[in-house]
């Protein structure tokens, strides 16, 4: 990816993280303005307030819209509440899973790395992004994938992240890591636990 490629994705990151009031989880400087990426967003409509959280889920998991209204339908035929068993199918999703492990800095590069067949399930090489990983499931990185400049880099920054998901086990050394279980809603941004908004917007 060129450098003017990457800095147009931030510019882009940049305004949707402005424009929605969410920090999300790329620390970026809008070096022009000498702010950071979230502003404040006043008092909306309900309307407004399940609009702004849909769009803060699809782009934080990096998902279209038919994509979320589908992982909707799937939560909503399930016995266990609507909202809570929309974010764990999002967080068992592959790309999100290898993401969470530190093996790579972003979800879009995540998604990359599943794409052109760098990770492993269970020992088995799978390019699915929105393969839904199991609990108890072993997510690796091949021998070539371990090579790569941004991956070291990415493990190296997450070794010593004091916020390290404490739902997933991961061993540096191999590049592997574990699904041990999935977040409560506590455990994420305080905008998750408002995903009832979400289910509401869909359940019109």
């Amino acid at each position: 990816m060129t450098k003017a490629k990457n800095a147009n994705q931030n510019i882009k990151k940049i305004k949707k993280s402005r424009s929605l009031g969410f920090d999300f989880d790329f620390k970026i400087q809008d070096k022009k303005s000498n702010r950071s990426a979230p502003r404040r967003v006043g008092r909306s409509s309900v309307y407004g307030n399940q609009l702004r959280l849909k769009q803060i889920v699809k782009f934080s998991y990096g998902i279209k819209e038919s994509q979320l209204r589908k992982y909707y339908k799937e939560a909503s035929r399930r016995s266990e509440p609507t909202g809570i068993t929309l974010i764990h199918l999002l967080e068992s999703r592959l790309d999100n899973c290898v993401y969470r492990m530190g093996f790579a800095a972003t979800r879009a590069q995540a998604r990359q790395m599943v794409s052109h067949g760098h990770v492993l399930v269970n020992g088995k090489k799978v390019s699915i992004r929105s393969y839904s990983v199991n609990k108890g499931d072993t997510i690796s990185i091949d021998e070539k994938a371990k090579k790569h400049d941004r991956v070291q880099s990415s493990v190296e920054l997450r070794k010593d992240d004091e916020n390290f998901p404490d739902w997933v086990s991961v061993d540096f050394d191999k590049f592997e890591g574990v699904l041990n279980a999935l977040p409560e809603l506590s455990a994420l941004p305080d905008e998750f636990s408002k995903i009832s908004l979400v289910v509401e917007w869909y359940s019109k």
